[in-house]
């Protein structure tokens, strides 16, 4: 079984308690809507709210799975106090109202411990801020909905590992939902898709990419989009840069917007402060609400940097080339040209090859 704040298995005890006190309420007030949902179309058809929030956290592709998630059980939480601030005003961004707007949660990213928490303001009337739940560095919160006025479901991520080894090999979708009236929490998981994406697959869902590739790579014998190689996923090192400095407006045509226009990224060359190259990077904008500008790709001289192609809120695709110079051909070089899927939600890069392109 599941529990939201060890993240270790349930005891056998802990089981039979908690499986006897709903068989005594089922059998005190017969099963009715009030009992938790144990599965995940239940869910949906009880909250229609939820699929709102997977539409959010990931365009509504685990939509298209929803007979996958797995019951994870349900578990008793307890918020404790903490001294992290409350909404700074009543139209505080940050923070999610109750539909009778008397609470608010919300989940943040914090640099520090720890570093993803569920917060709930004013829970007692009190104006407290509360933390339901928290996770390091192997989760990511991406949001939270109201399904009434004492009920909330989060989305989050969780690295996904292969045993043995414990080889992060991608990321479970996991929507737990809170019930404030009697502090229980009930958990879904979604694991990774079993069958990895495929270029010509993406290709073929956003024509659009088909039309920037041939731009991007004219001068180049384009090959085939299944001669590509696909390479291990790759974690993102986000790391800050000073520079070039955040977007002056809304409109500056230097950086490429998500649709919703939180986020944006921008193609820059960069003159390498030791060597004096004439370098290329790729850069991120308020990835995480933050405003920070934070670096994705560094490229060299060798590298040219294309073009950068939005698919939603989170996932963007990055046209790239690399050119070889061999030693009997220092006018003629042989390129690799590069196709990469950055999702900002799981932090991941899938890139795709292919060698030997003149």
């Amino acid at each position: 079984m599941w529990n939201p704040h060890s993240r270790k298995p349930i005891g056998i005890s802990s089981l039979a308690l908690l499986a006897g006190f709903w068989l005594a309420l089922g059998t005190a007030t017969g099963v009715a809507a009030d009992d938790p949902p144990s599965s995940f179309t239940e869910l949906l058809a009880l909250y229609p709210q939820v699929d709102s929030l997977l539409q959010t956290v990931d365009s509504g592709e685990s939509s298209d799975r929803v007979d996958e998630f797995v019951f994870q059980g349900a578990a008793s939480y307890k918020p404790y106090a903490t001294e992290l601030p409350p909404p700074s005003r009543s139209d505080d961004s940050d923070w999610v109202y109750s539909p009778d707007r008397s609470m608010a949660a919300s989940v943040m990213f914090y640099a520090g411990e720890p570093d993803n928490a569920l917060t709930l303001f004013n829970r007692g009337g009190d104006g407290a801020v509360e933390i339901l739940e928290f996770c390091g560095t192997p989760c990511q919160y991406l949001g939270v909905v109201w399904l009434d006025t004492r009920t909330l479901a989060m989305a989050q991520l969780q690295e996904h590992y292969h045993m043995p080894g414990y080889r992060v090999v991608g990321f479970d979708l996991v929507v737990s939902v809170y019930r404030l009236k009697d502090t229980t929490v009930t958990g879904f998981l979604l694991p990774p898709p079993k069958s990895p994406i495929k270029l010509p697959d993406l290709m073929r869902k956003y024509p659009k990419l088909d039309s920037v590739a041939g731009s991007a790579f004219v001068s180049f014998a384009r090959p085939a989009y299944s001669d590509f190689e696909k390479l291990p996923t790759q974690a993102i090192d986000f790391r800050g840069t000073p520079w070039p400095p955040s977007p002056d407006t809304a409109s500056d045509s230097g950086w490429l917007y998500s649709p919703d226009r939180r986020r944006a990224v921008t193609i820059r060359d960069y003159r390498a402060p030791f060597t004096g190259d004439l370098d290329v990077i790729l850069v991120s904008y308020n990835r995480q609400g933050n405003g920070k500008v934070e670096l994705l790709v560094y490229g060299r001289p060798s590298n040219i940097f294309h073009d950068v192609v939005w698919l939603d809120n989170q996932r963007f695709v990055f046209f790239a080339s690399q050119a070889y110079y061999e030693k009997q051909r220092v006018f003629a070089p042989t390129y690799s040209v590069e196709i990469s899927l950055f999702d900002l939600a799981d932090s991941t890069r899938v890139e795709w090859r292919a060698p030997g392109v003149k």
